[in-house]
């Protein structure tokens, strides 16, 4: 097994604001945390290719994942 194998805590609920992305980094991952239109939490990765973007510097990329 390895570490990748298992959940880590990124982020408490309560940090977790509406309109916030959370940078974090897990077992060398970049990631970009925040909360959907539904409420839930989301980690993707901190990045977008095919802009060049850092979702966590530049939330509003986040919007436009269906480009």
């Amino acid at each position: 097994m390895q570490f990748a194998d298992f959940w880590y805590i990124v982020a408490l609920s309560k940090q977790l604001r509406p309109n916030t992305v959370l940078a974090r980094t897990v077992l060398g991952e970049w990631l970009a945390v925040f909360r959907g239109e539904d409420g839930q939490a989301v980690a993707l990765r901190d990045h977008f290719i095919h802009a060049l973007a850092i979702f966590s510097i530049s939330p509003g990329a986040i919007t436009n994942l269906s480009h």
